[in-house]
């Protein structure tokens, strides 16, 4: 097993941890590993083409799911119909998406920020406290993208014997 396939069971080691802390109601854990889960999937597709650059700056050692898939991208990675499907899952500024997280400060302004960036913010609602986690809802949301991820992502790690 080659280290871009010892990634990508990572990304899915990731969702499933994911989807197992949704279960049990840990929707702070589940939204984080669902990110992950999707920043591991595209760092496994830039080195399965040998593009990976471990180094920072300019690396790709970083978080930022947005960016690792305009390289994935740029670079021609994936088919287009498959970049096509990633790109609804991922979003943008405006509709949000995989990538992209929506956060009110405790001021009460909201930022949209990449989901890679979301730690360096407090997580919350204008009605919720700083204390408060992640709601259901939008865990669930993140799980379910991420879980769509792998899935178009699964057939270019694991090939029929």
């Amino acid at each position: 097993m080659n280290n871009e396939e010892l990634s990508f069971q990572t990304a899915e080691k990731h969702l499933k941890t994911a989807e197992d802390n949704l279960r049990i109601g840990q929707n702070l854990a589940a939204f984080t590993f669902a990110i992950m889960s999707a920043e591991v999937a595209l760092k496994s597709v830039l080195m399965s083409k040998g593009i990976f650059i471990d180094e920072r700056p300019p690396g790709d050692k970083h978080h930022k799911i947005p960016r690792l898939f305009r390289k994935v991208k740029r670079e021609n990675c994936l088919p287009p119909e498959t970049i096509e499907d990633l790109e609804s899952i991922v979003g943008n500024e405006n509709r949000g998406g995989l990538g992209y997280i929506r956060i009110v400060t405790p001021t009460g302004d909201y930022i949209e920020c990449t989901a890679g960036e979301y730690t360096l913010f407090r997580y919350i609602y204008k009605e919720a406290s700083p204390y408060d986690l992640v709601k259901e809802n939008d865990a669930k949301e993140k799980v379910d993208k991420a879980r769509q991820f792998i899935n178009i992502l699964s057939p270019f790690f694991h090939k029929p014997d």
